[in-house]
This record gives C-alpha cells, sequence and structure tokens, in this order.
C-alpha cells in the first residue's frame, strides 16, 4: 500500500474509534445501546475492512468479533 494510502486510512481509523467512544459514551442504558447500534457497527466494519489492508490484521479480526 502506498503511504498516502496507509495515512488516510489511519486517519480514518482513528476517527472511528474516536465516534465509537463517543456513542458509548452516550449510552447509560441497554436502551441507549440498542439506539446507537446500527452507528456502532457501520464504524466498526469500516475497521473490520480497513485494518487488514493496513497490515493490522489483528485489529481486523478483533473488530470480526465484534
Amino acid at each position: 500500500m502506498s503511504e498516502e494510502f496507509l495515512r488516510v486510512a489511519r486517519q480514518e481509523v482513528s476517527e472511528d474509534i474516536a465516534e465509537i467512544g463517543n456513542l458509548l459514551q452516550r449510552c447509560s442504558t441497554d436502551s441507549d445501546v440498542t439506539k446507537n447500534a446500527s452507528e456502532i457497527e457501520k464504524h466498526i466494519h469500516k475497521i473490520k475492512g480497513l485494518a487488514p489492508m493496513m497490515g493490522q490484521e489483528q485489529i481486523g479480526n478483533i473488530a470480526t468479533l465484534l
């Protein structure tokens, strides 16, 4: 992969992780988690795809488990 791709992918993964954290902070009940589950899943799915392409297979495997 090119350095530019890796730079952009790292930035996107960092943003996705931060957004997952923001979403989880807003969850204080099971109902809140249910309401945010779809949005959380979108971010995890993106990490699942990008991580292995960046040579981070373990992170991709963790995202797959989630």
